[in-house]
Order: C-alpha cells, then structure tokens, then sequence
C-alpha cells in the first residue's frame, strides 16, 4: 500500500501479508491511498481508494478497482469494500477533510471460485488465459477476470475433459443471486450437471461456487456401480476399476436423463463373486432425504446355488450450510460387527452353526476391538447371528438371535464343562447400519440369576430346548448368572430334581410357581455305628434292611439300596421303599393305600418283657398297634405304647453286620439307654423333600428362587417384598453372622409455604420465563436399605417475561370449572425410592412416579426460539461438510459402547400427563439470529389455541437402559401422541377460526343447560366460541392481506397496536386504531414508498416503490376494516369467557437486567414497576433501558426516572406524556450537579453548548433533602458516563459471508 499527496510528492510503501490486516497510522489518514499486489507486476490502482462518502455507522459501499501492467497487456482487478464501523454517525459535509475516520477497507478479488465438491475442480475462461485448479473445500481468486463482461467458464473433473461452458452475465446494480446449472462428459460422454450458484455483489464482485445435486460415499467395503432407473448406462465417472473395488472419493451424481423418474438403482462389481456370476441390479430407490436398505443379488451362472445376497444400508442426509443443495448419500453394510469385549469371537448365520462339517476357521472372526462389516451368507434361511469364543476351549455355538431390531441382551455360550460365559450384545442403529455391539458381560448386571437356597442340586435348562449339552446343575446356596441358551425360543426355564418331579416356570411373570417334589427316605440307623467325624472310617455304619425271608436285619449301610429305605407316614407307620415298584412322589394317584409293606412284629401281638422278631405286613388298620411307630426323646424306636422297642437280638455284643433285630422290652426306668437299643433316622437327601419356587426382581435381575419350604425365614423375606428381592452374593456366607454393623438413617421432612421462583436471563441479558413453584413439601428418608423421595408442588407456574409478550403465562394448572368437584391433588407429584447398589454401574429404583394435574401452556414462537437458543442450539453452525476415508460416521456408536455407560434400572416408570390445553402464537418478525436458529432446525410452526391434548402415560416396566436410551424412548413416546392428536390441533388453527374450539364451547353450554338448567352459561358459551371463530378468521386474513403490501412500517405499527391490547377495551381500542392506521396507509403510501425506494435503490428501488404504493392503497384499508372487526369479535370473545378460560395474571414484572457495572442485579419490584413505566412512555423501545428511579418531592410526587437515553422528571408516577415536566437527552447534558439556594437542594442540568448556540437556561429541580439530591445527580452521571461510553465503544457487526 502507498500513500501519495501528488504525482511527485512523498510515499510510503507498507505490505500487508494475505488474508492480513493492517491499521494505518494516523500521520497518513489524510492522505491518498493506492493498492497493487506484491506478486504481481502491476502498477498501482489508477485511481485512489475513497472512503469519506461513507459516513453512516455500518454502512458499506463497494467498487471494483484495477492496477494495469507495467509490461503491456494483463490487468489486475479487484474489489475495495469500505465499511464504516459503529461509530458516532457523523452527517456528510462538502468538506471531506472533516469527515472522522473510522472505516474497515477490505481488497477481495473481483471474481471468486469456490470448489463445494468432494474432488479437486479445474476452471478456465474461454478465449482467455485465465485458468488454475482449485482443491476441495477451496477458493481460487481469478484478479485477471472483468466481472463487468460476460465471462463463458468452463469447468473440468478428473475423467470429464469436456464442458459446455457457462456464460456468467457482467454484473449489474444491485446484489442478485442466479442458480444455474453446467454440463459435464465424461470419456464416454455421459452427462454429468453440476449447479453453479453465481453471487452477485453489490460493489460489482461475483462469487461462482460449485457443487454437485448428489455425493455417493461408498462405505459398504464392496464394489458398487450407480445409474438411473430405466437408464441403459451407468452413472457418469465410473468406469472398469469401479467394478473392481469401491471407491474411495464420493461419486458425483445427477439425474442426467429428465424423461426417465428420478430414482437411482445399483449393483455391486462384477469382481464381487467372480466371472461365474451376473451382478443384478437392485429395487430402485430414492436419492432424498431418509434412510433404507437394498438387496443386492449376485445370479451364479452354472449350478443350483441360491444367490448371494448383500444388504446395503442407504443413508441420505442433506448437507450444512454452504453444502445446502447437495444431498450425501451414504451407502454402508445393513450390518456391522463391533467386538468391544476382550474375547476373540467367531461369527455365524445359525444354520451354518449347526451344521456338523463346519469349522471355526471358516467362520467371520472378530478380534478385541475390532470392526467388520457382515452379510448372510445364505439369505433364504434362518436370519439368526451365533457366536463362540474362540480363547474358551471347546466352546459350544451361543443359540441364534435377530440383528434387525434395536435391543439389548445377554448371550449364553457354554464350554466342555457346561460352564456358562455370558456376552452381552448391543444392537444400535445409527444412520442406515445397525451395529451389533459386544461387550464383556461383567460391565452389567445378568438378566437372569438362579439362586438354589435348597439343600439339593437342582437341573436346570430352557424349557423348549432338547440338547443334552444344554442342561446343566445348579449347586446347593449358590447363586449362578444365566441368559437365554436360546434367545428366539420362550423365556421359561424347566427346573427337575433328581427322582423328583420337574415344572416350568414364566420368566416374563413375578409368581410363585409349581412346588418341586423328590422322595425323601430315611435309613432307620444304629446310633452307636455313627462315626464320630468323616475322617473316622473304624465304625461302619449299620442300618435295618429288609432280607429276602422278611426279616429285619441290621446290615452295612449301601447306598442305593431301596431295601434299606423306608418312609415315615402322617400316622406314625413306616413304609418300606424296597417292597413296591418306584413311584412319582408328586403324584397322588402313585401312593395306593393298602399296597405297600410297614414294618410289624411277627406275632399276633406284643408280649411283655418277651423278644419278637420284626417284619413286613401289608397296612392292617387291626394292627395299628404293631404297626404304628415313633422315635422317642432318649433315642429309642418304640411301639405307640412305649413299652416294647426296637434293639438288636443278643444284646450289644452282637450289634455287627447281619445282626437282626427284634422288638424287645426296653430298659428299667431310671437306668441309660443301652447302645444296642439306640436307634435315629437318616434322611437319604437333605431337605425337607419339598422345593418352593417364585420368580423375583433383585433390581434389573429377575431371579428364580429355590427354597426348602422347611426355611420359613426365607420365605419370609421374600413375602415381605412381594415382587421384589434384593439378595447379595455374600448373604449365604454371612447368614451366621448376626454381628451386623449399625448404619446411619436419615429423615428430612420439609415444607416450603411460598415456594421457590427460578428465573432464567440469557446473555443480553433478558429475563425469559419466571418459574414458580408453590407450596412445596419435601419428604426424605435414607437408610441402608432403601432411600425414598416424596416431592408435592401445590401450583406450578410459569410466566413469559419477554417485554412483547402478547400471552404473559406460560404454563400454568388449567382451572377447574366451578360446577365441577374440585380437585385436591397437588399440580406435580413426584415418588421415587431407590435402592443401594454398589457391585454394578448402575442405579436401581424401585419406582419413579410423576404425575400432573391438568395444564394449559400458551407458547409465544419468540420465546420458543430463545428458550432453545438458552439451552445452546443454533450455537454451532458447521458450514462444511467433510466425509473423508478417515472419518467415522459411528458418531454415535459411543451410545453404543453402553455397556460401560450407566445405566438405570426402574421397577416402574410412570409419568402420568392429564389433559393438556395446548396454544401456538407465531411471530410476524424475529431477530436475525432466531431466523436463522428456526432455518437451522427447520421446524414448521401454525398458529393455534386452546388444542386439548389427551397424551397417554408413559409406563415400564422393569427398564434397564442408559439416559439416552431413556431420553430417546420418552421423547418418542411424547411424539407419537402429539402426532395421534394432530386431527385436535388442526382443529384449533386460527385460519380455519378453531371449529374445534367452537364445538367445545357449545358442548360445554349445552352440558350445562341440561345438567344444571343454565340458560346463560349456553348463550356466555356459544357467543365465546362464535366470537372466537370470527376473530380468529378475519385476523388470518387480515395478516394475509397486510404481507401483500410489503411495507415493514405499517406491519410493524399493526403489530404493536395489537400487542397492546390485554382487555376487551383495548382490543376495541386497537381495532379502531388499526382502521385509523389502514386509512392513513392508504393516503400516504403512493408517496411514501417510491420516495424510500429511491433513497435505498436509486431508479430501480423508485420503479419497485411506485408499484408497492399502488398495491398499498388497495390493500390497506381493506386490512384496516378487518383489524377493525377483529378487534371488535376479540373484545366480544374476552367479555364473554369463563372463569376456567381466563389464565391468571403473571405472578410479577420482568427483571430489570442491567444494574450497575452492567451486572445482573437481585429482583426489585421497584425497579421492575419503574421499567414497565419506561416502555409505557417509550412506546416499548427496548433499545433504552432503565437505569434509577428516584422520588424527589414528597408534595407533588415528582420523580426522576434516568435510562440509558435520557432522564425524565414526572408527576404522579403515572405513564402519560403530560406528566412529564422536563426530558433531558444524555447527548444534551453536560453533567448534572447539586446546588444550595436559601437552605433547598436543587439539582442543576448543565446542559452542552454549541458555538453556534446562545446562553441557554440551565434547569432546576428542587429536592426535599440533601442526600436524595445527591444521590439522583450521581446517578445521572453514571448514566451519562455510560451513554458516552457506549457512544464510543466499537461494536463488532457480523462480518459478510464470502
């Protein structure tokens, strides 16, 4: 850059680095000021850059510049952009010396190219050397090109040497915008239409940018190739090495034949499956938005082989903002392999699991984190995924399991030993893919557990599964994880007692379920032959066995020996096992009475003091007294009446093998028992012989419990928590232990009367809404076992605190009409209890309840945007869009690797909404940024009211899910009801003028005329829903109409007249405006707007202004009879409303939000009074806000109230322009001081003087006493300081979008 005061005067050359900046300093602010490129050998611009005749703060003004060679032919252009920053504006005088600098002057290339393709991009102009590549995501600056002729740019790819050039029209007044589309051959000439989007600046510079209708990323891993349906060759760019491996670049494509439907089809390469086979070419689908899959066959030529089959997964999304008009298409594998646990695992479709000659090595092999695609290797079979572990030795095949359907399970995969190795799978669709997540199932809880409390082992096995391999034991108190041997078969579980009775027992139900049953017999055994320790092996225990003459003998103990076996009945007798065939314990028709062989005396009858051997008789109930037998305390089997009892025959010498015993008398009182007299009894089995079963919660386990129903304690427990049972592993070894530790417990009952109010200020800052929650009571109780929350809010309300609110509540509970019971429930509930858990990454409840009383929530669209944008969206616009080889699209396959995210279990989940009156308001105007966050989110709004939403619970059962998981399943569930009541709110839209609303209201009336004989509550009904329909109707039209006129200022007086109106006067009194201002519009427009289009635009803007005056004239009085009818059927509608229609009033004033420093200040309702009285007399200008409002006269009630423009001084307090006695702008005031006249304190507004001005009078305002005088003038020299400050603060303003 050169300065130059003449021809021949001095200079100063200073460099300014590219894409630099560079401030110049003060000395050469006045001087001229001349540009050339460094790298190029140019002179300098020709003509000075000027940047006096911008003198409006943010004003821009651009023209295009050149610097001719200094070698002869070729010129330099570019374009100078002079913006005036946020400075006092200064008005332009014919002296441009006194024109204060404070300008940005920004060099930009006069023609700009910029590449939007995935693929390196070649430029030229036709007839010209102007040429040069441009990568990816690029620019090229093209300085040479005249934008001010008509410029034929052509445009070349890798493989499509030829182009149809484009003409680029020269650039006329005015910034316009063309989209236009260049055509492209390849080597094979097929078309290729790429869209070209040219930008026309205001300053005469063009913006090319370059971007193609579709992109094709191929992340499937296989070949594919692309054409149009119906088309006879394939896409554009793709050639033989397509047919071999996929490729790596997205490929461009467009619908180049416009006769054929714009659907695409592909196939995969011919390489797939070798020259033996013939690719087909898919079902055709669409390229818009949306994901879906396709099936690709590839046909085998020779024999019967089925084909082979490739799922491809097509996602379709539309790109960011630069990228707007292309649509990426992403092409995946439907299926995804991802092995994130630490086992190497092999994967197969089930019917090749099954089959006897496969083998391992064969099979797809995940390693530890390791990802691969998968396809069916035979498509017409089962769909089913198996999976062994490949480090586990002799593993067996995990059973099948879909992979086509979000779900989270575990998998069972047992070794050699029938030892079960649990593996958990995620199945996470993301995109078009779904990916099949596993993990180590140590990470969560197993979603079965089989806790055997029993004395016994116990089978086990899935109930409809037949393999040997798949049954297995479970131990005597011991707790074992299990999942599904077969997740596609019925969630039962068979359990069977050796010798006993089996039962099947529903998973899917928490019951108690079918007793299991198993012969328990004794051994009637000598004591005295007991060893004394199981490392004692010198006694051989001795046992009464049945021999073959029916003789009682006391043998060696034989286990397995059903002679040695007998059962003890209700009455007293004991059965012999050995004398009858096996039989069902559980069944009773197995036990015939009368058949089986009990032990009896071989003698007609018992003698005294003699010895009878014993015997075998069948049941006699005339020998009830022989044979009916009991075992005393002393350790004696006797007779019922005591006197005889059983003992070996010989005496204790003679207690050995083979010894028979006989019923003798027993020992004389007083003495001990001999040992040969002893007799006990030995279960065969431990156990009562009788197993309970239920089904139990212990948090997300379900647990299948086995019992001795002989273990009251137990059972006990399990009753105590009905369905739910929390058992820890180590119970079992610390059941002993009864030592237990003391644990604190703590209790928390609160009740908060008034309440608690959160308010929420965004960064401006503006106080959005108001929370209240009213009448709270808190109850809190923790203790080792369990912790319960109980909250209750008596009323719940929320204000809208934006100054434009037309509907200050927000959300507040829906009244109850007075005829109705009036309802004693609190407006929120909420109930949770939890329950401890320190072994797994996650938090159990037992229940989470929240239940809602009847709402009504009235949004305002401005507030929606600026609630959204406080919770941070919009805050992050990409602009580009990257898909690159090394980019993952799994974004969210870290949700998929939940398995080592928290998750949550609830026994029950219930959020419980009531009936919902739901109202929509849209906005006329909003902010730029809010335009661009509802562009952002694309999310259509209708202006409705009183829509009432009947949403259904949200219940579950048993969840065990992460939070996202949560967030996502409740936010559908919300969804899918708004959507089913979609009829409900189309009713409510105001063009249609809420026919829904209308035959509510005469229901309503007609309800109450008959139910209660109410003739006026019929006519109040029916009036309010005629009025309403009226209104509604003729305020769309109206809106309609006012758009046509496309004059900013009279839409903007319309809106402000009828966010006034709050009652049925002011709606009378907005209406009648509004006819006034439509009247008004009508006169002056003809003039009004040429004359501010020729100020804009020049010729072209008087030319568009003349018509806009024509249009408006019409339109505007037809718009002013219909506000003026509106505002009449709206007032109608408010005198007519019931008191469960009217919301209540906001519970306070907005916050004022700028306190001293410009810090956040505590909430005063002063200030806040004071606020709305500013926006009363400023006509709601919230460019000026309140800063101090001070009383200074007790007499009159004089005031000052100072902002951030100015002080006003008042009477009364009250909002009307005659009470204001003195304004003083902060522009005008010098500063403000406290003087004393006569013992009264006045302060004095020393105001600024001007050259050209006369002594002006200085006012004064007495004060009452000293302090307030002082304290009101330091508070206006802070807000004086302030406003100078900002006067002469630089704002930063968006910089333009090159």
């Amino acid at each position: 850059m050169a300065t130059h005061s003449g021809l021949e005067g001095k200079f100063n050359i200073m460099e300014i680095p590219a894409n630099g900046t560079l401030p110049l300093p003060l000395p050469y602010v006045s001087s001229m000021l001349y540009v050339r490129p460094s790298d190029w050998p140019v002179k300098y611009c020709n003509q000075p850059i000027q940047w006096q005749h911008v003198g409006l703060a943010g004003e821009v003004k651009e023209r295009i510049m050149k610097c001719d060679s200094s070698e002869g032919n070729g010129v330099y252009r570019f374009c100078v952009s002079v913006k005036r920053e946020n400075y006092p504006e200064q008005l332009l005088t014919e002296d441009s010396s006194l024109i204060l600098p404070g300008h940005t002057v920004s060099i930009r290339p006069a023609v700009i190219i910029r590449n939007l393709l995935p693929i390196e991009l070649r430029y030229y102009i036709k007839d010209t050397q102007i040429c040069g590549t441009v990568k990816t995501g690029e620019k090229a600056f093209l300085h040479a090109a005249d934008p001010q002729q008509a410029m034929e740019l052509g445009l070349n790819l890798e493989n499509f040497p030829t182009c149809k050039e484009l003409v680029v029209p020269p650039v006329t007044t005015g910034p316009q915008y063309h989209k236009v589309k260049i055509r492209l051959y390849d080597t094979k000439k097929r078309l290729l239409e790429l869209l070209i989007k040219i930008i026309f600046r205001k300053g005469g510079s063009v913006s090319i940018h370059v971007t193609a209708p579709y992109w094709l990323v191929n992340k499937s891993g296989l070949p594919l190739v692309f054409r149009q349906d119906f088309s006879q060759q394939d896409a554009a760019g793709q050639y033989e090495e397509h047919e071999l491996a996929r490729s790596v670049t997205p490929l461009l494509f467009c619908y180049a034949e416009k006769d054929l439907p714009n659907l695409c089809t592909m196939r995969v390469g011919k390489s797939v499956q070798g020259p033996d086979s013939v690719p087909v070419w898919c079902k055709r689908f669409s390229l818009e938005s949306g994901t879906g899959m396709r099936r690709l066959n590839v046909v085998p030529k020779t024999g019967n082989r089925p084909d082979w089959v490739y799922n491809i997964g097509i996602g379709v999304h539309q790109g960011k903002g630069l990228y707007a008009d292309t649509n990426i298409v992403t092409f995946a594998p439907l299926y995804e392999i991802d092995n994130q646990s630490s086992h190497r695992l092999a994967i197969a479709q089930r019917h090749l699991a099954q089959s006897e000659t496969m083998k391992l090595d064969t099979c797809l092999i995940a390693l530890p984190q390791c990802k691969l695609p998968f396809h069916w290797p035979r498509l017409d079979l089962d769909q089913l995924l198996c999976v062994n572990l490949l480090d586990v030795g002799s593993s067996s095949w995990s059973g099948g399991f879909r992979i086509d359907k979000t779900d989270s399970f575990h998998i069972n995969i047992r070794d050699d030993q029938n030892v079960s190795h649990l593996l958990k799978v995620e199945i996470v669709m993301e995109g078009p893919t779904y990916f099949i997540v596993f993990g180590d199932a140590g990470e969560v809880p197993p979603p079965i557990r089989i806790d055997n409390w029993a004395e016994i082992p116990v089978e086990y096995f899935q109930s409809d599964t037949t393999e040997q391999k798949l049954k297995a034991f479970v131990q005597p108190h011991v707790q074992l994880p299990y999942a599904w041997d077969e997740p596609m078969l019925s969630h039962s579980i068979t359990l069977r007692v050796k010798g006993g009775t089996s039962a099947t027992y529903n998973m899917d139900k928490l019951e108690e379920g079918k007793q299991l049953c198993y012969p328990n017999f004794i051994y009637l055994r000598a004591s005295a032959t007991v060893p004394r320790s199981t490392q004692d092996s010198s006694h051989t225990e001795l046992v009464l066995e049945v021999v073959e003459d029916q003789y009682i003998k006391f043998c060696k103990k034989d286990i397995g020996n059903r002679n040695q076996l007998w059962r003890m009945t209700s009455g007293g007798m004991l059965e012999h096992e050995g004398s009858i065939s096996p039989r069902d314990p559980h069944s009773r028709s197995s036990y015939p009475s009368g058949k089986s062989m009990v032990l009896d005396i071989d003698d007609i009858a018992p003698r005294p003091g003699r010895i009878v051997p014993l015997t075998l008789r069948k049941r006699d109930e005339r020998r009830k007294a022989t044979q009916t037998w009991k075992f005393t305390e002393d350790g004696r089997l006797c007779c019922v009446d005591g006197a005889m009892c059983v003992q070996t025959l010989g005496g204790g010498e003679c207690l050995r093998d083979s010894a028979v015993a006989v019923v003798g008398p027993g020992p004389p009182s007083g003495r001990s028992v001999p040992a040969h007299m002893k007799i006990d009894r030995q279960r065969l089995l431990p156990g009562s012989g009788c197993l309970a079963v239920r089904t139990v919660m212990d948090g997300p386990i379900r647990v299948l419990q086995i019992t001795d129903v002989s273990q009251g304690s137990v059972a006990e427990v399990t009753k105590n928590y009905q369905d739910w049972v929390v058992c820890e592993e180590d119970k079992v070894a610390k059941i002993e232990d009864k030592s237990v530790e003391k644990k604190s417990s703590l209790e928390i009952c609160m009740s908060l009367k008034g309440g608690l109010g959160l308010s929420l200020v965004n960064y401006s800052p503006e106080e959005l809404v108001y929370i209240s929650l009213q009448n709270i009571s808190l109850d809190y109780i923790s203790n080792p076992n369990y912790m319960t929350v109980d909250v209750a809010v008596a009323n719940v309300q929320v204000d809208n605190q934006l100054f434009t609110a037309t509907r200050p509540v927000l959300l507040y509970v829906t009244p109850t009409p007075r005829r109705d019971v009036q309802e004693n429930t609190p407006a929120l509930h909420v109930v949770a209890q939890k329950i401890p858990n320190s072994k797994w990454n996650a938090e159990i409840y037992k229940h989470l309840i929240v239940n809602m009383k009847k709402l009504s929530i009235q949004v305002e669209e401005e507030l929606l945007w600026k609630l959204l944008q406080f919770c941070g969206f919009g805050s992050t616009d990409h602009l580009d869009e990257k898909v690159t080889e090394g980019e993952d699209p799994r974004k969210a396959l870290a949700a998929a690797t939940s398995v080592k995210t928290k998750r949550y279990y609830f026994g029950l989940l219930k959020i419980h909404t009531s009936l919902v009156n739901l109202s929509m308001l849209t906005a006329s105007k909003l902010s730029a940024d809010l335009k661009a966050l509802k562009r952002d989110m694309s999310l259509p709004l209708v202006r409705f009211e009183d829509a009432k939403v009947d949403l259904d619970p949200f219940v579950k059962s048993h969840l065990f899910e992460t939070i996202v998981f949560l967030q996502k399943e409740i936010g559908f569930h919300y969804t899918e009801e708004l959507k089913s009541q979609a009829a409900k709110i189309l009713g409510s839209v105001d063009f249609l003028g809420n026919p829904l609303g209308l035959f509510n209201d005469v229901t309503e009336g007609i309800s109450g005329l008959i139910n209660d004989g109410n003739v006026g509550g019929l006519l109040k009904n029916v009036t309010h829903g005629v009025s309403n329909s009226a209104a509604k109707v003729v305020g769309s039209l109206s809106d309609g109409l006012g758009t046509l006129n496309m004059d900013k200022n009279y839409q903007d007086r319309r809106e402000q007249l009828r966010t006034g109106a709050q009652s049925s006067g002011g709606h009378i009194l907005a209406g009648v405006k509004g006819f006034g201002n439509g009247l008004f519009g009508a006169v002056t427009s003809i003039f009004t707007q040429p004359y501010d289009g020729f100020k804009e635009d020049g010729i072209e803007g008087l030319v568009t202004g003349i018509g806009k005056g024509v249009i408006g004239t019409v339109t505007k009085p037809v718009v002013g009879v219909l506000d003026l009818a509106s505002g009449a059927a709206n007032a109608i509608r408010d005198t007519s409303s019931s008191s469960s229609r009217i919301s209540p009033p906001p519970l306070r004033l907005p916050r004022c939000c700028h306190g001293a420093g410009m810090l956040l200040p505590p909430y005063s309702q002063n200030d806040s009074k004071s606020q709305k009285l500013l926006h009363d007399l400023n006509k709601k200008n919230l460019e000026e806000f309140f800063i101090a409002v001070e009383q200074l006269r007790r007499e009159d009630r004089l005031m000052s109230l100072i902002t951030s423009r100015q002080v006003y001084f008042l009477l009364g307090g009250e909002a009307d322009s005659g009470n204001i006695i003195l304004k003083v702008p902060h522009k005008e005031l010098c500063q403000c001081l406290v003087v004393e006249i006569k013992g009264r304190y006045y302060l004095e507004l020393v105001r600024l003087q001007t050259s050209a001005s006369d002594q002006q009078r200085v006012p004064q305002i007495r004060c009452d006493k000293q302090t307030i005088a002082e304290r009101v003038s330091q508070q206006i020299n802070y807000a004086r300081n302030l406003y100078e400050e900002q006067q002469h603060t630089l704002t930063s303003t968006e910089s333009e979008d090159t």
